[in-house]
Order: C-alpha cells, then sequence, then structure tokens
C-alpha cells in the first residue's frame, strides 16, 4: 500500500482542516512530548533531543534523557495527530472504516 503519512501537532493551533479536505485520514494518535536545555540563567530553550545531544557533546540519545539540562513539559498536552492518504482509492476507503490505532505512553518511549 502506498501513500502520504503526515503529523498535526494541535497544541500548536493545526486542525488539519486543509489535509482532510484533500482525503488525509486520522491513522493514529499519539503522545506529544517536547524537549528543552536549561540554561545557566534558568530559562530553557525548546530544542529537538538530537540537537541536545550535539550541544552537550552526549553520544546517545539516552545520555540526553539523564542530564541534568534536559527537561521536558510538565503540562500534559493532546496528543499529536498523524494522518494518512492512501493512493488506493478503494483501500482508502476501508483504511478509513477502521478504528484509530492510539500509541500508548509506554509504546512511545520504548527504546
Amino acid at each position: 500500500m502506498e501513500g502520504v503519512f503526515t503529523s498535526i501537532n494541535p497544541n500548536l493551533g493545526f486542525k488539519a482542516v486543509s489535509f482532510r479536505g484533500v482525503r488525509f485520514n486520522v491513522a493514529a494518535l499519539k503522545p506529544t512530548h517536547f524537549s528543552y536545555l536549561r540554561n545557566e540563567d534558568g530559562t530553557a530553550d525548546f530544542m529537538p533531543k538530537v540537537e541536545i545531544m550535539k550541544k552537550l557533546s552526549l553520544s546517545s540519545i539516552d545520555e540526553v534523557d539523564e542530564d541534568e539540562s534536559h527537561i521536558t513539559n510538565k503540562i500534559p498536552f493532546l496528543p499529536t495527530v498523524e494522518l494518512l492518504a492512501l493512493f488506493d482509492i478503494e483501500a482508502d476507503k476501508s483504511f478509513n472504516g477502521r478504528p484509530i490505532y492510539r500509541v500508548t505512553e509506554d509504546a512511545f518511549n520504548a527504546n
């Protein structure tokens, strides 16, 4: 099966209206977690974990998770919406009738 897959973050105000209008269907919901790098002055900058790893000269994402300079959001966010548009119209119709897959916190955090 071939198609296009994208993600929408409703915490940033995106509603996916334009994607839904061109046959994207909700395929899954997954937890939304943001990573921040704590600065010496106590402020924090949003930064992907890979960038934090580079900035702190660490060798793995696991080291980022353990570093005191790395913090994550404390407020629970709405889940990220995973959207899928299949090129085959019939496959798209049958997919649209399936339940939405929900990624659990445990599955999301598994290495």
